[in-house]
């Protein structure tokens, strides 16, 4: 290859990105007859021969895909040159150049983590060739991606029937997500509709986003959006999707490019087929702090409580991302690197170069600083550079212990946090204004709606007053005309981070030359236009309640504070309205019942740790792991949001992301909530017993400080993860199963119901309740006077409030209830009669 032909490494990635989209392609079409006349002349140089005939036929379909394009006359940004991007997909299979062994290294390394061997050898799949009759040869077009969550096993039960749970190809969305049956000819008739939609979106992708950077993360989300649910190999292991395996084949093909460029090896085909050299590192960003900075209020009275919480939420989520967006500038490398970010963590696949440290450390001392200067310790992020690795690491017999070692590292540098900055200069001085009235903690310094404030909480303070109207979020290396935006504030690496109500203008050429990164939230109702810039679409978990135009009326609103009834059609819910949404109408003469309250609802995955480390078993490899953490998150990022949305609308998200959740709402809808949301993660992840939730719920009143409510969920979440896991805790010492919860909610609407028609009182309630304190106290004391005496004094006062045989049904109900074992019949008895007990008083007080 001639100097003027080496290529660069935007071209290196988007051929090794695109170099299997031959396979979704071809599967879409009716066998090689569909093939264009210009393409199957092509076979003989594209493609590799196996016993004298030619095998892995997507490639020469990766490239009818190039020809199509240019039938359309569709261009790559500037800078990116056609052909060779063609090149590097085409031809992974049959390398003649350096450039072809770039991507071919790149996607054996990958399949060799993915794939089992008799995946490799079985790649000629597609029953294609010329003369052979298809038969049943289309198993490949039949064969749907198997639910990840289907392969975890950690020997806590049955794992569930993995044919059973499988993936339609379809666009993602919340819809779409739960794993299930899928009959060949659905999946047949799935691809023939998705590709069409995939092949134009690409080309209005190709003609709107001329940034390369830009056009990579469009690339990216719209190859998430579309190959999402489809089987990268359709062999053996099912599991990997086709946007994973291509997202790892371009990362490990840019680090290759920029290790041997730095050695002058890029037109070295040996070398770069060399797997004993140590080529690799990963580099994983952890932020640290998030629980204490996230709920730092002086008091829950604190003006703007609520959006000063969604918008820190928000911000953390964003310095991450910022975080992972410099290391990348700094490393010269495309968005494929990243190769997990959820929760608060990134990994990204680096090139193991001499410069490498030096640039982490720069990187690692700006962030330190920034971060010190910002939140005074509170909130670090943790840099972790792994050990550098060779290609036979990454195959499947040694990844495991790649990972774990790269992990370590990861863990190390929490130890080390802000290592760089001088600790003895953290302590606070504050001028005439003394303490931020937010966090309590910081200096006050700037004046925001006649308050003075911290820099942070006053950022904090305006961002959360734009999040509601945020359709697009993006990062620049100079503020944006004022003009153009909701707010924006300085993130560290000198950049600029921005909310818009929408996109730029596409035709704002000096705007967009500002312009680094960026995203726009996905509308689930809608199937997004790649043509509007930015062309990456993200689903995030931003649903909030907002006040309606009939709100106004609502009588449970009449006595809020004046603060409360003064916003408009529109605008965010305060927590006195969610407080004031938890009274109901008595059915009687309609008067509002209950005591007005919130339900702070706190969940997160059980045993994730071990999921990721050793569910997988030894078919742990990077893919997996990849489509592991994407999948994880987008049941809190992706179902939660609808199904807040459909179910629960004044329900108020203060974060949900990677493994985690944390929201507010009216107490005895988060309760009902609770319930719903394990039934929707039972089936997001296939009923593996492998794979839980567990919960808390903790109820305050409104102007209880929220970081005290928090922190006593927090307690409960432990006592549920203490309790067995796969429980939630809330009223009660005990943990419920799930099931028990479901039983528990039923059983409280029946005594509301007893007590609304006067078929009880609630001094009576109040009695049962103290008796089954009593019995929980007595558990195991079967020979002690307390034992004995509760069920004698139970017996009398049951007797009492239902006397006679017309009231036999009732007594035997509350009877069972409180499984005194006095009498039969009376149905399924519950652990503990608390929780439904103290659900029916509270809605009835």
């Amino acid at each position: 290859m001639a100097p003027s032909d080496t290529p660069n490494l935007n071209e290196v990635a988007l051929g090794a990105f695109l170099e299997d989209i031959g396979k979704f392609m071809q599967r879409a079409h009716d066998g090689y007859d569909a093939l264009p006349e210009q393409v199957r002349s092509r076979a003989s140089v594209v493609l590799p021969g196996f016993k004298g005939r030619s095998t892995h036929w997507h490639a020469l379909w990766a490239d009818a895909f190039f020809h199509a394009l240019e039938q359309r006359g569709v261009a790559f940004p500037a800078g990116i040159n056609a052909n060779r991007v063609r090149d590097a997909a085409v031809y992974h299979h049959n390398p003649a150049t350096s450039l072809h062994w770039l991507s071919a290294e790149a996607d054996r390394l990958s399949a060799g983590m993915d794939r089992k061997k008799k995946d490799e050898a079985a790649e000629e799949e597609d029953g294609g060739a010329v003369g052979r009759p298809a038969l049943r040869r289309d198993g490949f077009r039949r064969t749907p991606l198997r639910s990840i969550f289907a392969g975890i096993d950690l020997g806590r039960g049955d794992p569930p029937d993995r044919r059973r749970l499988n993936h339609k190809v379809a666009e993602l969305g919340p819809a779409t997500l739960a794993p299930e049956p899928i009959a060949g000819e659905v999946q047949k008739a799935a691809y023939a509709e998705a590709w069409p939609k995939f092949f134009d979106a690409f080309v209005e992708l190709c003609r709107a986003e001329p940034d390369p950077e830009l056009f990579h993360a469009g690339l990216l989300s719209l190859s998430e959006r579309f190959t999402w649910a489809i089987p990268s190999s359709t062999i053996d292991q099912p599991d990997v999707p086709l946007h994973d395996h291509n997202k790892s084949v371009a990362a490990i093909a840019s680090c290759l490019h920029r290790f041997h460029e730095a050695h002058g090896e890029l037109h070295d085909a040996a070398a770069i087929q060399d797997r004993a050299r140590r080529k690799f590192r990963f580099l994983t960003g952890d932020l640290s702090g998030i629980q204490s900075t996230l709920f730092r209020l002086a008091a829950q009275q604190v003006k703007g409580s609520a959006r000063i919480l969604r918008a820190r939420s928000f911000l953390m989520g964003a310095l991450v991302e910022t975080a992972s967006l410099l290391c990348r500038r700094k490393l010269g490398l495309p968005p494929y690197c990243e190769l997990m970010a959820a929760g608060g963590r990134f990994v990204l696949l680096v090139p193991a170069l001499a410069e490498t440290e030096s640039a982490v450390a720069d990187i690692r001392r700006s962030l330190d600083s920034w971060l010190r200067a910002r939140y005074y310790g509170d909130l670090v992020l943790n840099l972790g550079l792994g050990p550098a690795f060779c290609g036979h690491d990454l195959l499947q017999d040694r990844f495991g212990a790649t990972w774990a070692e790269a992990q370590r590292v990861a863990e190390d540098a929490k130890h080390r946090a802000l290592s760089t900055q001088a600790m003895g200069t953290l302590a606070v001085t504050y001028g005439a204004d003394g303490a931020c009235p937010a966090c309590g903690v910081r200096p006050a310094s700037r004046v925001v709606d006649d308050v003075v404030r911290c820099e942070a909480c006053s950022d904090e303070y305006e961002i959360g007053r734009a999040l509601p109207r945020t359709h697009t979020v993006l990062w620049c290396h100079r503020p944006l005309p004022e003009g153009k935006v909701l707010r924006q504030i300085s993130v560290p690496g000198d950049l600029t981070l921005a909310l818009l109500e929408d996109s730029l203008p596409a035709g704002d050429v000096e705007a967009w030359r500002r312009v680094v990164s960026g995203w726009r939230v996905a509308d689930p109702a809608e199937a997004g236009n790649a043509s509007t810039r930015p062309a990456a679409r993200r689903f995030v978990a931003n649903y909030v309640p907002r006040l309606a135009e009939n709100d106004a009326q609502d009588r449970r609103f009449a006595d809020l504070s004046p603060d409360a009834r003064d916003l408009d059609t529109g605008d965010m819910m305060t927590f006195e309205h969610l407080a004031a949404l938890s009274r109901e109408a008595d059915g009687k003469d309609g008067a509002l019942v209950g005591r007005p309250m919130l339900g702070v609802l706190k969940a997160d995955v059980d045993r994730l740790g071990q999921v990721f480390s050793v569910g997988l078993g030894s078919g742990l490899s990077l893919g997996r792991l990849a489509t592991l953490s994407r999948m994880m998150d987008a049941f809190f990022t992706v179902v939660l949001p609808d199904l807040l949305r459909r179910e629960f609308p004044d329900t108020y998200t203060v974060y949900a992301g990677g493994d985690d959740l944390l929201l507010i709402g009216p107490w005895n809808r988060i309760v009902t909530l609770a319930a719903a949301l394990e039934v929707a993660f039972r089936a997001h992840v296939g009923a593996n017993p492998s794979v839980t939730l567990s919960a808390a719920i903790e109820l305050c009143g409104v102007s209880e400080p929220l970081p005290r409510a928090v922190a006593r969920a927090e307690g409960r979440l432990d006592q549920a993860k203490d309790g067995g896991r796969n429980k939630v805790s809330l009223i009660d010492e005990l943990p419920l199963t799930w099931p028990a919860l479901a039983r528990s909610i039923a059983v409280a609407d029946q005594v509301s119901t007893r007590i609304r028609g006067n078929t009880v009182s609630t001094a009576f309630l109040y009695r049962c309740l103290s008796f089954s304190r009593e019995k929980a106290a007595a558990q195991g004391e079967v020979l002690s006077l307390r034992a004995a005496d509760w069920r004698a004094r139970w017996a009398y006062h049951l007797r009492r409030q239902f006397p006679g045989r017309d009231n036999e049904g009732e007594l035997r109900y509350f009877d069972s209830l409180m499984d005194s074992g006095l009498m039969a019949g009376g149905g399924e008895a519950l652990p503990s009669a608390v929780v439904p007990l103290v659900i029916a008083l509270y809605r009835n007080r």
